[in-house]
């Protein structure tokens, strides 16, 4: 009777394993010991996790040989690895933690059920953390904003004052903002001065407005308040931003107006200001969404 693929290879897998299996009899016990020092693994996306220093490189766990495939080629590798306790006397390039299938932090009889179910992946492009050593926490991570998709650049060149609105120098100048358009904006603080981005949109229906932004520096965001509302008159200016946040850099901050009337409103967004500069360009993203409401 002859098996389908599937099968052949079910079974194949369950050979595989089992000649592991006895392989691992005869080799030295691993002693995985103490886990290595962990810290901050800071990623190019803004993420961080608390990992030891080989799990915050690039890693393909499984792929013993680097090829960034995890296949029959790697086979040997593994049990190479098997038989070096702590690493001590691995001879190749790919480093041996990679052989670490489940996680525990050594290579040890307990990976090979692993090891044989990703045989056959192919190993997504990683991501590359940068390690800043033990005991360090998430919070000393470089802080890099990337841009939501489907977002456009500020029309204001980082040093250009093209959009201080109300506090233009000459002619009040405003840079438009569209609901559900991201916009990656630029901002500077050199300890003294500061770059203010005010933001304008009109509606014709009462609305209610949700700005959400995200920055590399400490930020302030508002709703410039007028009286009356909407009026798109910097003289209408109260003085008061409402509502208003400030929070860290890489936060991520949200505020949601009363429902106001139709009419012209003016969004803002720049630096706190605080002990340190912001260098130009510091970049931020800020996004705006409209719900039309009942007054």
């Amino acid at each position: 009777m002859n098996r389908n693929p599937s099968q052949r290879r079910r079974y194949g897998m369950i050979s595989l394993t089992a000649s592991l299996l006895g392989l691992a009899l005869f080799l030295p016990t691993a002693d995985a010991g103490d886990r290595d020092p962990v810290g901050a693994c800071c990623f190019p996306d803004g993420t961080c996790e608390i990992l030891t220093e080989l799990e915050c490189i690039d890693l393909c766990y499984g792929d013993l040989n680097c090829d960034w495939m995890i296949d029959f080629e790697d086979i040997n590798f593994f049990v190479e690895a098997l038989q070096c306790p702590g690493g001590v006397g691995w001879p190749h390039d790919c480093l041996w933690i990679t052989g670490d299938c489940d996680g525990d932090g050594a290579v040890t009889f307990d990976d090979i059920n692993p090891f044989v179910e990703r045989l056959g992946w192919v190993c997504p492009p990683g991501l590359g953390g940068e390690w800043l050593g033990p005991g360090t926490t998430c919070g000393l991570c470089p802080c890099d904003v990337l841009c939501p998709p489907g977002s456009v650049p500020e029309q204001e060149l980082c040093g250009e004052d093209t959009n201080a609105g109300c506090g233009s120098v000459g002619p009040n100048a405003f840079e438009p903002i569209y609901a559900d358009v991201p916009i990656c904006g630029t901002a500077w603080y050199d300890g003294m001065l500061r770059d203010t981005d005010w933001y304008e949109i009109t509606v014709a229906e009462n609305t209610e407005f949700t700005l959400t932004v995200q920055a590399e520096f400490p930020v302030l965001i508002a709703l410039v308040e007028t009286d009356p509302p909407g009026s798109g008159d910097c003289w209408d200016m109260t003085g008061y931003l409402d509502p208003y946040a400030n929070v860290g850099a890489c936060e991520i901050v949200t505020i949601v107006s009363d429902c106001l009337p139709a009419g012209t409103y003016w969004f803002w967004v720049g630096p706190q200001f605080v002990e340190d500069t912001v260098d130009c360009p510091a970049e931020y993203w800020i996004e705006l969404t409209t719900t039309p409401c009942a007054p």
